[in-house]
Parts: C-alpha cells; structure tokens; sequence
C-alpha cells in the first residue's frame, strides 16, 4: 500500500556499494590500502549521500575482511562517510547458475538481514551477483578499471541517487539509474536474461 509522507519521512534507504570494479579498483600485488584505486567521483558521491541523512550506507565486497578492512577505513576517511556495515565473502553464497565457477559468489540481501527490500539498492558492476529475484533491488554500473580518469558514473548517479530517499520502491527505478551510468561512459546496459 501506499506509505504515509512520515513513514516516507523518516524511512532511510540501504544503500550498498561493491567494492572492486564498482567504487575502487584492486591492485593485486599491494597488500594495503593501497591496494585500491578509487573510482572518479566516488568520494563526493559518497559525500552528498552520508549528508543527506536520509540512507545508510554499507559496502558489501566479495573479498575477505582482512583484505577489505583498510581500504573501508581509508574510504570512510577520504568521502567524511561511516558505513553502517561492511559484509565480505563470508555473507555471500555459493552461485549456481550455469557456468558458474567453484569461486563464483552471489549477494543474497533477504539472507542478510536488509528486511523491507523496496528500500535496499545494491550498486555492483557484476550482474551474476544478484538473486533472480532480488535483481530488482541491483544497480549495475559498467565496471571500472584505470586509467578512465574521465569516468563519470559516480557524478552521474548523484542526484539520482539522492532522489531514491523520496520514492515509495526503490526497485521501480534502479533499470533507470542503470541506463544513467551506462550512459555516463557511452554503453548500453547489459540486457540480462530471466533465470
């Protein structure tokens, strides 16, 4: 049913940020922080998000906690951010879709707890990640490798991201955010097949 302008209110939106290829590329052989580069206009993004007041922000990375924990740090330090939680490879689960290989992992957000999906965005560059019915709930963004330092998804995706607090199903508007960053380097999102 509709929701009230208080409960819309005072609702805060989930929004939940891959890591590598989606804010951030890995440098395989650093073991630091600085082992990630971060995206074009992440830091800003992130920025005008956290300032809002009006969502909770979270990374959810395919990546182990220990790997992952600096570079969150660093994040959180550079964009003025905290994120409300951090999940890693431990919360994913095994994919088996065909193909899928034994290291393949899928984000399932029902099983980690993010209740009410018609407020839980998941921004990630990889499709496979998503449950067939939770594919609603993801943002696909082209992924990101340097150097593209012209790279305007995250400048792009700002306003409608800030946007989503106002809106009844987040669900209803994340096809569009997608065509918004593809747009953002030229590219067509990808047109994925129903499991």
């Amino acid at each position: 049913g509709a929701r009230s302008e208080a409960a819309m209110a005072a609702r805060r939106c989930w929004l939940v940020f891959d890591l590598n290829k989606t804010l951030a590329t890995k440098h395989r052989r650093r073991t630091d922080a600085s082992r990630f580069t971060m995206r074009p206009h992440v830091h800003e993004c992130l920025r005008a998000l956290g300032a809002s007041g009006r969502f909770r922000l979270a990374i959810w990375t395919s990546g182990q906690l220990a790997n992952t924990t600096p570079t969150v740090e660093l994040l959180e330090q550079e964009a003025g951010v905290s994120f409300d939680r951090v999940l890693t490879r431990d919360d994913t689960q095994r994919a088996s879709f065909a193909g899928a290989k034994p290291w393949d992992t899928i984000k399932p957000l029902a099983a980690v707890g993010f209740k009410d999906l018609s407020s839980v965005v998941m921004v990630d560059a990889s499709p496979h990640k998503a449950r067939a019915e939770e594919r609603a709930n993801f943002l696909f963004v082209p992924p990101w490798s340097p150097p593209e330092p012209t790279d305007g998804v995250f400048a792009a995706l700002t306003q409608p991201l800030l946007d989503l607090a106002d809106v009844p199903d987040v669900r209803e508007h994340t096809a569009n955010l997608a065509r918004i960053a593809f747009n953002a380097v030229g590219e067509n999102p990808p047109i994925l097949a129903a499991e």
